[in-house]
């Protein structure tokens, strides 16, 4: 699938998160490194939650036909595989 052109100058970054990948992590550890990183005045960083795998790879299609630059996927081995197959 072939990104969309982002004129705007900045680049469009989308964190995908699996809340239910069944890990013991905190979101608000994992939010902080990503901002950290990403949340730089050349970025338009934006967070999404999808409900299964399925409902991310449709929320990553979407993303990228939307002009996302980059996307980010935070989950278990469901949602990184369907994700990265759409």
């Amino acid at each position: 699938m072939k990104m969309a052109n982002n004129n705007s100058g900045l680049k469009r970054v989308r964190i995908l998160v699996n809340r239910r990948s069944g890990f013991m992590w905190s979101f608000k550890k994992i939010q902080q490194a990503f901002d950290r990183y990403w949340d730089t005045p050349e970025n338009d960083l934006s967070y999404q939650f999808c409900k299964d795998p399925q409902d991310g790879a449709i929320k990553a299609r979407r993303a990228v036909e939307k002009g996302c630059d980059v996307l980010l996927v935070v989950g278990g081995d469901g949602t990184v595989n369907t994700t990265g197959s759409a």
